[in-house]
């Protein structure tokens, strides 16, 4: 093979920059006698305008890489062609312009709900950092799956907010979800150990080895890279309402970890909270949501879902989790919450 495909990926979504206007990185290189690359982007915007399918060259650099940013209305997907002047070409059929959301938070912002699901509209895909792949539970990245945590390869709310949000937006909908189960926003902290869990005591517990959480959350924003996504949902408070945390102290630990990572990643990232406190089957620490809500109040971020609104009736046997019908409006009352800011941002 002559030709060697980092960006894009198949499904790999691109932040748009305004309402019709993002970039697409192309990058890779070549191998053998190549000395000649045209590239060709084909589909039709989220107007329903069909791209201009030139073929356009594409720069070999002297070490036999390539790497060029091309402007593209937002919208797809896209196809994507790279040919050679051996005869040689490589096509990438799902490439999108539009909307990148990235979640953390515990359990319910990984993949714990009781069924999975998937994207009803076909627009919408997840990423890792690395691969990605269509919206089908369970979504690709979150931190305990890769720890491979039981109960962490089932449903999420991700499906249908991305459905909700390409119903609003017509371009294709990334998520990144950095999530892990049980987790106290304590575990978050730029300067907290590393976790695992452990399966004999059913709990989680610090090491001195691998990668802490924030850390995770932080190279997957450098892998999405500045400006790479729309903003953070963060939806996490059932461990520390049940364990009890003081509000005064939640609300502390909460705003370090948003303005930690803003000053690391180096931009103003948008956090969404929701008000969560939720467990065993009822609203157990008013503190906590006080907390959530001061923090948006105050704004240091702006107001996710109450999600504590979702009874029983939404539930799994855990009544913590969510069953399919609690999955789906979950993700349906985010969409309710971060549409109007980018609508307001994509003017």
């Amino acid at each position: 093979m002559s030709i060697i495909l980092f960006s894009p990926k198949d499904y790999q979504v691109f932040q748009r920059g305004s309402k019709n206007i993002g970039f697409i990185r192309v990058e890779g290189s070549v191998a053998g006698k190549v000395k000649n690359l045209w590239l060709k982007i084909s589909g039709k915007d989220s107007n329903g305008y069909p791209m201009d399918e030139d073929w356009q060259p594409l720069e070999i650099s002297k070490d036999k890489s390539f790497s060029e940013e091309f402007k593209v209305n937002g919208g797809g997907w896209y196809k994507l062609e790279i040919k050679d002047d051996l005869g040689e070409t490589i096509t990438v059929n799902h490439v999108g312009v539009g909307e990148v959301i990235m979640a953390a938070g515990q359990s319910n912002a990984t993949n714990s709900g009781q069924f999975r699901i998937k994207t009803e509209t076909g627009m919408v895909s997840c990423t890792d950092g690395k691969e990605w792949k269509l919206a089908e539970d369970p979504m690709l990245g979150t931190h305990d799956l890769t720890d491979n945590i039981i109960g962490c390869d089932g449903g999420s709310f991700y499906p249908a907010l991305g459905d909700a949000l390409y119903d609003e937006f017509h371009v294709p909908i990334g998520i990144a979800a950095v999530g892990y189960g049980a987790t106290s926003v304590n575990d978050w902290q730029p300067d907290h150990s590393p976790i695992w869990w452990n399966n004999d005591k059913g709990c989680i517990e610090d090491v001195q080895t691998g990668i802490n959480l924030f850390d995770f959350m932080i190279n997957r924003m450098n892998e999405l890279g500045r400006r790479g996504f729309r903003c953070v949902l963060w939806h996490q408070g059932e461990s520390d309402a049940f364990h009890k945390m003081p509000g005064h102290r939640y609300y502390k630990l909460l705003y370090n970890l948003i303005v930690r990572s803003q000053k690391v990643s180096g931009w103003y990232v948008p956090w969404f909270v929701a008000t969560v406190s939720y467990t065993q089957g009822e609203i157990i620490n008013y503190d906590i949501r006080d907390a959530q809500e001061r923090i948006c109040k105050d704004r240091i971020a702006f107001s996710g879902p109450d999600t504590d609104t979702l009874g029983k009736e939404y539930r799994d046997r855990t009544e913590v989790h969510f069953n399919e019908e609690g999955l789906k409006l979950h993700g349906k009352m985010w969409a309710e919450c971060v549409k109007s800011y980018i609508h307001k941002m994509t003017f």
